[in-house]
């Protein structure tokens, strides 16, 4: 029975697509400052433990005419001026596995930027632009100062981070 071997193998073959995830051709391009928009939304600023924290919502829409494919963890970098206290860009680590996200046209991804804030500082960093290596660059709300920070905070996690892009409803 030959045709029950290429039969299973096209099983296999089916099977193993399904696994991929979403079923869409990989052969999409990748969005890029060509096909897609970005945006800044302030969102909510909330408290955690002794510290002060702002969700930034970047959203990214594709205007092409084709789906495209944002992959990996966003890989982010904030830019603004060097000044005593802080450095001229400041990288934003990912928080979270790494994710595909597959934009339709007219369709959204987002991705959320958590920055620490210090309300009673008076040298705060404002930093000028975020630069998202997959979509390009964006700028920052203006007034939206922080403190570059890194370390790990117990039952917080890292207090600056980026989170894997997600589609939106």
């Amino acid at each position: 029975m030959p045709w029950l071997t290429g039969f299973s193998a096209g099983l296999l073959f089916l099977a193993s697509a399904c696994q991929a995830g979403d079923g869409h051709d990989s052969a999409a391009p990748r969005c890029g400052e060509e096909r897609v928009s970005a945006s800044v939304r302030e969102a909510d600023m909330y408290r955690e433990t002794s510290d002060y924290f702002e969700n930034v919502r970047i959203v990214f829409t594709n205007f092409s005419v084709t789906d495209c494919v944002i992959e990996g963890p966003p890989e982010a970098v904030l830019t603004g001026p060097a000044t005593a206290a802080w450095r001229q860009t400041f990288v934003v680590p990912s928080a979270g596995a790494a994710a595909e996200v597959v934009l339709a046209p007219g369709r959204s991804a987002s991705s959320t930027v958590r920055v620490l804030l210090e309300p009673d500082a008076t040298d705060m960093w404002q930093p000028d632009q975020i630069e998202i290596a997959q979509v390009g660059s964006i700028a920052w709300p203006d007034g939206l100062c922080m403190r570059q920070d890194a370390t790990p905070r117990p039952g917080i996690g890292l207090p600056v981070s980026i989170s894997p892009f997600t589609p939106d409803a």
